[in-house]
């Protein structure tokens, strides 16, 4: 739920409220429902004011989809820092302290919840992570911009907030406003009606993922304007297609001549026969002439508009590939992974940030709501210095032999180890934990080869496993002889060191 005003009155009454907060919601609420496929509101609204005429407004608006969509494509194609996950380490901390660590980051659905506000931060701008602690569990609550407001810090007016207030989802109350020493819970006329919930941490218990360093203003103007204003520019160049192509995609049936004697009331379908009842045979002459629009101008439009969006990313036309239905359908963009490298690399500083930033107040929050963990944290100091983010490397090659081979020659060199390559393959593990991984595989294959030999068989790589006899004499008689030849011994030398 979106409240674009806050109220006045009650527990808000002072509260600092910007010139420009109602429109700054409202854009990003229309960032949202793009997000959310839910924008045809805005392309009728891009239809009216291209066509004067209230008949072609009308009949434009009947063929508006979201089939199109840009904003989203590039959302999901760019906004991939949490794609392969991400390592929070405890770098210090005792077995048991990173454990408990470790149990309340996957208590916090922080593995599926990162992906959204990564997302978030890319399109609708600064989000909010919020700990709190419900029925003894560790929750993350995100809170968009669309449906939010801040009091700056004035210690660090460009920082994590002294104070938010956003739309409430439910429980009896409108709006919730949390700051430093507390969780207040609002009605639309901003009385409390819920008890207050302390906390007591004398500072905002939140961070802000952003992928922006703000200057002038907290919030960004204009946020990615370019990016929404081109997909409902591409989602009415859809519609208008698919309005043309509705009355324009088939053969076009003409009589010259007498047509007085065709009877009426037919219907001009391709399954029924047009009878005319004339008196001589060259009265009414009939004719097919091709009446179908071809889509390829309309996609060109579409392409044309993606490629200036995706070019003002750093993806160049290069890069990004379109597929379409023959027959005008739904287009889909693609963008090379190898290309995204850079893209991910410029997000991850400012989401590592934000990271380093929350992870103590998660902590904080766990030891003052007294969660099942707390006991086990540390206090929340020593985890802001001990904390550590890694991100994994962005697989750019999903072929396994074609990876296999560029590791192989890495290894050569000594640009890789072993360890590196298993932590590709689990990229949420920690090197020590692959080593560990490592070394249960090592012992799990020394089983399995004194499984093996103890049954009389080998394992050939090539043919599979298969007994002994079998696999010597697959080797041919001469390497099989030699194999199986005694080997020679020296006899001992005598006293002069003379061997017979």
């Amino acid at each position: 739920m979106t409240w674009p005003s806050l109220p006045t009155t009650g527990a808000l009454a002072d509260w600092r409220q910007a010139p420009n907060s109602r429109s700054r919601k409202l854009s990003a609420l229309n960032r949202l429902r793009i997000l959310q496929e839910d924008f045809r509101g805005a392309v009728i609204e891009r239809i009216h004011a291209t066509h004067n005429e209230p008949s072609i407004r009308e009949r434009v608006a009947k063929f508006v989809s979201v089939a199109v969509n840009p904003a989203r494509d590039v959302t999901q194609a760019v906004a991939i820092a949490y794609d392969l996950g991400v390592r929070r380490i405890l770098k210090g901390a005792s077995e048991e302290a990173a454990l408990a660590f470790s149990a309340l980051v996957k208590e916090s659905q922080a593995a599926t919840k990162a992906q959204h506000w990564n997302r978030y931060a890319f399109l609708l701008g600064p989000t909010l992570v919020v700990p709190c602690v419900r029925k003894g569990r560790m929750q993350l609550e995100l809170i968009r911009p669309d449906a939010c407001d801040i009091q700056q810090d004035p210690d660090d007016p460009m920082g994590v907030p002294a104070a938010a207030v956003w739309a409430a989802h439910g429980g009896g109350a409108s709006f919730v406003v949390l700051d430093g020493e507390s969780w207040r819970y609002l009605d639309e006329q901003g009385r409390e009606v819920l008890p207050r919930s302390v906390h007591g941490l004398g500072h905002f218990p939140g961070a802000v993922m952003r992928l922006d360093d703000p200057a002038d203003d907290w919030w960004p103007r204009n946020y990615q304007e370019r990016l929404v204003d081109g997909t409902i520019q591409c989602a009415y160049i859809y519609a208008k297609m698919s309005w043309v192509r509705k009355a324009q995609n088939k053969k076009l049936l003409t009589a010259v001549g007498d047509t007085e004697s065709i009877a009426a009331g037919q219907m001009l379908d391709p399954e029924l026969a047009l009878t005319a009842n004339t008196n001589t045979a060259n009265s009414l002459q009939f004719d097919v002439h091709d009446f179908n629009t071809s889509p390829e101008d309309f996609l060109k439009e579409i392409r044309f508009t993606i490629e200036q969006i995706v070019e003002s990313y750093g993806i160049p036309q290069s890069a990004v590939s379109f597929d379409v239905a023959p027959d005008g359908g739904a287009l889909a963009m693609v963008v090379q992974k190898e290309k995204l490298g850079h893209l991910r690399a410029a997000q991850t500083p400012y989401l590592e940030r934000g990271e380093l930033g929350l992870w103590p107040e998660v902590v904080a929050v766990a030891r003052v709501a007294n969660h099942p963990l707390a006991g086990k944290l540390p206090p929340p100091d020593e985890v802001r210095d001990m904390l550590a983010i890694e991100w994994p490397a962005l697989k750019v090659i999903d072929d396994p032999i074609k990876r296999e081979e560029l590791y192989q020659l890495r290894l050569k060199r000594g640009g890789v180890s072993p360890v590196d390559m298993v932590q590709e393959d689990h990229p949420l593990l920690t090197r020590e934990e692959c080593r560990t991984k490592m070394q249960g595989n090592v012992g799990e294959y020394a089983w399995l080869v004194d499984a093996i030999t103890s049954r009389g068989l080998v394992m050939d790589m090539a043919n599979g496993m298969m007994a002994s006899s079998e696999a010597m004499g697959r080797l041919g008689p001469a390497v099989r002889d030699a194999a199986l030849a005694p080997v020679p011994t020296l006899a001992a030398p005598d006293e002069a060191g003379n061997r017979m």
